[in-house]
């Protein structure tokens, strides 16, 4: 796996993988394997025996809303079309029926032995990489950006760094190995960079601040510390959210694919699975809002685009605002637990676009009257300041490819905000975090980019006098 990824990133490094207009047949192969093998390490939540106890049965913990959605279905004994036309089983104010007929496959297939549910999960999480790895293709046409995203998208989503992370620290292994290359680069350019040792420190700086996005610092803010493998994967309820993610996956890989070929069935199937994504789960909200966002980098790139077309997500999100309003209760208990202040959710939000926002806030706590001087010898106040430097470094050096990044970027920021205003747990983060790999990737690619260039500049002969 570990060799593979490494191919694939050596090989956009030394410029081998450029824009194309068709996929090459053997790097698809490739590509395909390794999103699955890297997804492969999520099974370890799947192989893991969770007390999740018994459909109905009274416990609070993580697998209670499992067990109530259970416990309920079997009580009912509804028609599926039911769920079409009210709120979900748990009756807290949702409209989700395609959960909901997850979770009767499951009860139909595994009965009692809810830690067989989460296998669905980890099947859904790998459909979501394969449908990235199309969309980022069919957007960019970029074959190293697609591998690239949906790699690091099922990175994150099977928590490979969270296995080995514990025993270091919780930043996260990646984080710290990413540290010690930017101090590394950073150290090379001021000896060795003579002219160029400012872009030497800024590349460093952007490494620096990759290792912050690799090691996923943004899953920390569920509100009961879990994990966003955990809600992913090893969830059952957090479906709501992948299942979302897939079709709406779906929609904008089949939309771009439409633009691209004009072949009207592609159209259709972006529609379709439009509908699939807001009859899973509210965040789908924001996909007609994704669909302009393919639009735009599309006509970016000089693809012709059908406007108009555009109205018919609009419309079809206007529908189901209406429907959701008139037939779902709006208030129920719920809805009012979840929900916290503005405060918190523009905080949450503007961290997603620049996550030093909380270096920040920390960094002006630290300076008290009170601490004085002695702030300068706190090893928090120096990371603070190392990871603020690095993301404006790392911004900076992302517009080198401009059009993926600020897309990725964007997109995930678009992707989260409805859920910042409520108390957050980490599978919301799903669909924001597919598009934010786009980022994440292109950054990278920006990186490897500079560093050749530097090298290369580095290395040349300077021309002698004749």
């Amino acid at each position: 796996m570990a060799l593979k990824m490494f191919a694939t990133f050596s090989a956009i490094s030394k410029g081998r993988l450029k824009a194309h207009k068709r996929m090459p047949r053997r790097f698809l192969l490739i590509s395909l394997l390794a999103i699955f093998i890297v997804n492969c390490v999520g099974l370890h939540h799947v192989l893991r025996y969770d007390d999740m106890g018994l459909p109905s049965q009274e416990k609070r913990d993580e697998n209670h809303d499992l067990r109530v959605l259970v416990g309920r279905l079997r009580d009912e004994q509804a028609p599926v079309w039911k769920w079409f036309a009210s709120d979900w089983p748990l009756y807290n104010g949702f409209y989700r029926p395609i959960p909901t007929i997850s979770v009767i496959a499951d009860d139909a297939l595994f009965g009692d032995d809810l830690n067989k549910y989460k296998i669905q999960n980890w099947i859904i999480g790998l459909i979501c990489s394969v449908l990235l790895f199309w969309l980022v293709w069919e957007l960019f046409r970029d074959v190293a950006l697609a591998a690239g995203s949906a790699l690091v998208f099922s990175y994150w989503q099977s928590g490979i760094d969270n296995l080995v992370s514990g025993v270091i620290h919780v930043r996260g292994a990646v984080y710290w190995l990413a540290f010690a290359i930017a101090v590394f680069v950073a150290i090379y350019g001021l000896a060795f960079g003579k002219g160029a040792r400012l872009k030497w420190l800024l590349v460093a700086g952007a490494i620096g601040y990759l290792g912050r996005e690799y090691a996923l610092a943004l899953q920390w803010t569920d509100v009961t510390q879990q994990t966003f493998d955990y809600r992913s994967i090893g969830w059952p309820v957090g479906r709501t959210a992948t299942l979302m993610s897939l079709f709406a996956l779906l929609s904008l890989a089949s939309y771009c694919r439409f633009e691209r070929t004009r072949n009207n069935l592609f159209a259709a199937l972006a529609l379709v699975a439009l509908a699939l994504a807001l009859c899973s789960y509210e965040q789908a909200v924001v996909v007609p809002a994704l669909l302009l966002g393919c639009a735009i980098s599309l006509k970016i790139q000089a693809i012709h685009v059908r406007w108009l077309w555009h109205v018919l997500p609009w419309s079809m999100l206007a529908i189901y605002l209406w429907l959701h309003l008139t037939n779902i209760e709006p208030d129920s208990r719920y809805r009012k637990q979840a929900a916290r202040g503005q405060g918190g959710g523009l905080r949450d939000t503007l961290t997603w676009l620049f996550q030093s926002n909380r270096d920040v806030r920390f960094l002006k706590q630290l300076f008290e009257p009170s601490i004085g001087l002695a702030v300068f010898a706190m090893e928090l106040y120096w990371k603070a300041v190392f990871d603020l430097i690095a993301n404006v470094c790392g911004i900076a050096v992302a517009l080198r490819r401009w059009l993926p990044a600020i897309f990725g970027l964007i997109a995930a920021v678009g992707s989260y905000a409805p859920m910042a205003f409520q108390h957050p747990l980490s599978h919301y983060f799903h669909l924001p975090l597919a598009m934010r790999s786009i980022f994440v990737v292109a950054l990278t690619i920006a990186c490897i980019d500079m560093l050749r260039e530097l090298s290369k500049e580095r290395t040349k002969v300077p021309a002698t006098a004749s």
